[in-house]
């Protein structure tokens, strides 16, 4: 499984645009947005599959994908990251 979700890691780093937008499908097609929860998946898989494998490649080659997908959300919408977060802990708006 490692050589999937790394060769699958790679395919979306690859895609990202320039603004740190994902599509939801690579190659890109369009320029269909991910969903938020997907985009923050792809933050946390990095980091469980180097807890899983205790490779450290995996956090050095994906922290610029998570980086840049969260300068992408504060760019779209400032207060989306402490809603998300006020929603993921059951903290009513």
């Amino acid at each position: 499984m490692a050589a999937f979700y790394t060769k699958w890691l790679r395919d979306i780093r690859e895609s990202q645009k320039e603004d740190g937008s994902i599509s939801d499908v690579v190659p890109l097609i369009g320029s269909v947005i991910l969903p938020t929860a997907m985009g923050n998946r792809l933050c946390r898989y990095p980091w469980n599959l180097y807890l899983y494998y205790d490779d450290e490649r995996i956090l050095e080659e994906n922290l610029p994908l998570g980086q840049s997908w969260v300068d992408y959300l504060t760019s779209i919408n400032v207060d989306i990251l402490s809603s998300s977060a006020n929603t993921a802990i059951g903290v009513a708006e």
